[in-house]
C-alpha cells in the first residue's frame, strides 16, 4: 500500500513540471526572399498553431553541429528553462540552408521568464521559431502573444512570417494524438 502511494506521488509530481501550451493566430506579415513561404503555399491572415512542451525544472539548451551542448543559466533577469516544438511548423530551409559549419546550432531548446517578458526559441540556426510576449506570471486563455518563423535557404536569404497569436490551452497530456517526443527531445511520428 505504502509503494502504491509513493509512486502515485511521484508521478503526480512528474506530471506537474512540464506541460504543454497551444497559440493559435494568425499570419500578420511576410517577407519571403528565400521562397520558404511561398514553397508552404501561405498567405497574410493563415490561421497559425503551434504546440510547444515546457518544462520548467529542465535547463534551456542549445546543440552545436559538432555535438557539444550549452545550458542557459539563470541570471539576474532571466529564469531559463527547456522548450521544444511538438507541432505546427510551417516552413523549412531551402536547399539545406547555410549555417552548415561547426559551430552552426542543430536545435534550440530554450525559453526564459523576465519580470516584464516571456520568450520561447526552438529550431536552428537555419530553421526557428520565436514566441513572445508579457510575463507567465500574467497569462491567462487568451493572452495575446508574437510569433517569428524564419527559414533560410543556401544564400543566406531569409523566409519570416509573423503571426499574432493567442494562448488557446495549457495541458499535462499532449492532446495531439499520434504525436510523441523522442529521448533526444526531437519530434517522432507514432
Amino acid at each position: 500500500m505504502l509503494a502504491c502511494l509513493a509512486y502515485l506521488l511521484c508521478v503526480g509530481a512528474i506530471r506537474t513540471m512540464l506541460a504543454y501550451y497551444t497559440f493559435e493566430g494568425s499570419i500578420d506579415r511576410i517577407g519571403d526572399d528565400a521562397g520558404a513561404v511561398a514553397n508552404a503555399g501561405l498567405s497574410i491572415n493563415d490561421p497559425i498553431c503551434y504546440v510547444f512542451l515546457i518544462d520548467r525544472e529542465r535547463p534551456g539548451t542549445r546543440v552545436i553541429k559538432d555535438g557539444s551542448i550549452f545550458t542557459y543559466n539563470d541570471d539576474m533577469n532571466r529564469a531559463y528553462f527547456f522548450t521544444d516544438l511538438i507541432s505546427g511548423s510551417m516552413i523549412h530551409e531551402v536547399d539545406g540552408g547555410c549555417f552548415n559549419g561547426p559551430t552552426s546550432i542543430v536545435r534550440f531548446n530554450r525559453g526564459f521568464e523576465s519580470n516584464s517578458r516571456f520568450d520561447l526559441l526552438t529550431g536552428s540556426s537555419d530553421h526557428f521559431i520565436n514566441i513572445w510576449g508579457t510575463s507567465m506570471s500574467k497569462w491567462g486563455i487568451g493572452t495575446p502573444l508574437k510569433a517569428i518563423e524564419g527559414a533560410y535557404d543556401e544564400h543566406k536569404n531569409s523566409s519570416i512570417y509573423l503571426s499574432n497569436l493567442s494562448l488557446t490551452s495549457i495541458s499535462d497530456i499532449n492532446l495531439e494524438p499520434g504525436k510523441r517526443l523522442s529521448q533526444h527531445g526531437g519530434l517522432n511520428s507514432s
